[in-house]
């Protein structure tokens, strides 16, 4: 329920337990973007303000996500923008695990889109999730990150690579 109003009249979450999950569960999806690279769902890792009409919650009241395609970085383009994705990853994913009751600014950008939208696109919840909900999405995040780190083994990973190769060159 709303516990008062923040800057710009935004009421201020109390997270109750299905709100919290359902935070958690956008952290879990960032990081799965992460690995595929799907860029324009949630913003984070990214420089876009997202594309929320890409996340929806069903019946069940768990969260589905919609457009979920796997992007190539070319390692070999001008300036290496796999290289630097991977740094950024690899700086969030440190920030966030050794600080993990500190909102990292790049997981407030979740914050901001649920509150005040997109202009002209989405007009946001005008809800605050304030610090504890950014910190909700994070843990999810880190729970995610953790699962395909010990989930993905070098023949896994060059299993999938192979198989993309295939599906590529075969369509």
């Amino acid at each position: 329920a709303p516990g008062g109003a923040a800057p710009g009249g935004a009421a201020v979450a109390r997270l109750h337990s299905a709100g919290r999950e359902h935070l958690r569960q956008m952290g879990r999806v960032i990081a799965f973007d992460c690995l595929i690279f799907n860029w324009d769902r949630l913003p984070c890792v990214w420089g876009n303000n997202g594309n929320p009409g890409n996340v929806m919650f069903n019946k069940q009241d768990n969260l589905g996500c919609i457009d979920s395609c796997c992007m190539h970085i070319g390692v070999d383009l001008p300036n290496n923008p796999a290289q630097k994705f991977a740094d950024r990853l690899e700086a969030l994913v440190f920030a966030v695990a050794t600080h993990p009751s500190e909102p990292q600014p790049d997981f407030q950008k979740v914050q901001t889109l649920l509150r005040d939208g997109i202009p002209s696109l989405y007009d946001g919840l005008m809800y605050d999730i304030n610090d504890d909900g950014v910190i909700e999405v994070q843990t999810g995040f880190l729970e995610m990150v953790r699962i395909i780190a010990e989930s993905m083994t070098l023949a896994k990973l060059e299993s999938v690579e192979r198989d993309l190769f295939n599906y590529m060159m075969h369509r």
